[in-house]
């Protein structure tokens, strides 16, 4: 065999090694990568690497002591890959109406993170806030009276006024010289009570609390609240079509809600009240200036662009 021979040989044996070194190195490459573990088979590791690269450490952490966390965390990011899978393959990914409500969408997540940022730079005590304005707003925190009544009532019927008078005036002698007679009052209203009441003795069944403005109401119900011992009774009360008298049958009096009992409502109202003047704030500063300069027929040139552009690529109906 000539030396050019062996050579040859050579050569061709170290280059059928090197070609058997590629292909044993491509094959384990792809053995590796059709065997690598996955959380699940439809979700690649790179994706899940992406993912968790994008969450905060405590997020992390509560997923490694979970593993309740750990299953929902894998089911959360399965059913986003199907919804974008959906998502382009019904072709919604290029809906107009659906880019612009993500476009809303993300515009209210920033400004609402930046409202945030602002409220947390005012480092503002809110419970401090809150008993401030329990103390200055002092009758906002009463609650209002209650009463339970009975209610004699006596029509006037037309040109027989003076019957209608006659009648209470009986009545109200009646229970001014038996005070001690606790069915009195109610077999009165039975036997003269001219409303739907009288067969229940006069007596309204629900309790009646005290409006906000007293002055505004008639008659009967400015006598009958200010009724503050149970049993007691009102004078004659003249309404627009008759004569009334009230007995008091239980009563629950006004009182000033604590401090903590009404807490938890005046935080939530100031939060409220912080986070719009905040936003309002935030979206102030973002505004340009009122003598900002537009090129408004460039905008009509690239909004004339956008609509042919549009156009040429919606499908055509034959």
């Amino acid at each position: 065999m000539t030396e050019n021979t062996i050579v040859a040989h050579r050569s061709y044996g170290a280059l059928l090694l090197c070609l058997i070194s590629v292909f044993c190195s491509y094959g384990l490459a792809r053995s590796h990568e059709d065997s690598e573990a996955r959380v699940r088979e439809t979700i690649p590791t790179t994706a899940l690497e992406q993912d968790l690269a994008s969450r905060h450490s405590v997020f992390l952490n509560r997923l490694l002591n979970d593993p309740a966390k750990r299953r929902n965390y894998v089911r959360s990011v399965y059913v986003r890959r199907q919804l974008e899978t959906a998502i382009a393959t019904q072709g919604l990914s290029t809906d107009q109406a659906l880019l612009e409500g993500l476009r809303n969408a993300r515009e209210r997540l920033l400004i609402d993170a930046l409202v945030r940022k602002a409220l947390s730079a005012k480092r503002l005590d809110i419970e401090a806030l809150a008993e401030e304005r329990y103390e200055a707003q002092r009758k906002d925190y009463m609650t209002r009276k209650k009463i339970k009544l009975a209610v004699i009532y006596v029509q006037k019927e037309i040109d027989r006024e003076g019957q209608a008078r006659r009648i209470i005036d009986s009545i109200a002698m009646q229970l001014r010289e038996n005070p001690y007679d606790q069915n009195l009052f109610h077999d009165l209203a039975k036997k003269y009570s001219d409303d739907r009441k009288a067969a229940l003795g006069g007596i309204i069944k629900e309790w009646l609390i005290a409006p906000v403005d007293l002055e505004k109401r008639d008659p009967l119900m400015q006598a009958a609240f200010s009724l503050e011992t149970v049993g007691e009774i009102t004078d004659i009360v003249e309404t627009d079509k008759g004569f009334a008298i009230a007995k008091l049958l239980a009563l629950t009096p006004s009182r000033r809600i604590p401090f903590d009992e009404a807490k938890a409502d005046i935080i939530v109202r100031i939060e409220s009240e912080l986070w719009n003047r905040t936003r309002s704030e935030v979206l102030s500063a973002l505004q340009p200036d009122k003598d900002f300069v537009v090129n408004d027929e460039l905008l009509q040139q690239k909004i004339i662009q956008t609509l042919r552009l549009r156009e040429d690529s919606s499908p055509k109906i034959e």
